[in-house]
């Protein structure tokens, strides 16, 4: 047994400790980026690298909530579901509840493939079309539904999928 392997492990802890806290500082930044007025729009990397940090090597699926004020500010992300590893049951009622909350005019859906096929199934689509049509009575705007694959972000709003 080498007198060192103790050491080792106290030094190993200490930049693990030090990397958590390197991210956590990251993930402030990128928030508040997020909550200025037009931080949505005007921080596309921000929000790419956020969700990438929050989604991207999840081993089951989750589906979340970003929502956003009348100056698409981030008001809140809600991590909403956690479903399987090829499947996430989502509840329209509770999405709807949660906007009305947090007072939301827009809402952006996220969830996650963790075998990192970014294109959505037909599920995906329908019930991204179904949420858009019920948010849409409420007088709140679907603005996008992001699929995070690994690194890989899709955008249904960028490839015609949310009118």
């Amino acid at each position: 047994i080498s007198p060192n392997r103790g050491l080792q492990g106290c030094t190993k802890m200490k930049t693990e400790a030090q990397e958590n806290f390197v991210l956590a500082e990251a993930r402030s930044i990128m928030l508040k980026r997020l909550r200025q007025p037009g931080g949505i729009v005007s921080n596309i990397g921000s929000i790419q690298q956020y969700l990438t940090m929050e989604y991207g090597a999840l081993e089951v699926e989750q589906f979340g909530c970003m929502f956003l004020d009348r100056s698409y500010g981030l008001i809140n992300h809600n991590r909403m579901f956690r479903g399987t590893v090829d499947s996430c049951a989502t509840y329209p009622r509770e999405i709807a509840r949660e906007a009305l909350l947090q007072n939301a005019v827009f809402v952006i859906l996220i969830h996650n493939h963790p075998a990192h096929n970014p294109l959505p199934s037909a599920d995906d689509i329908s019930m991204t079309k179904r949420l858009q049509e019920i948010l849409a009575v409420l007088d709140i705007a679907l603005f996008d539904h992001i699929i995070v694959a690994g690194p890989n972000l899709h955008s249904m709003r960028t490839a015609g999928h949310l009118t």
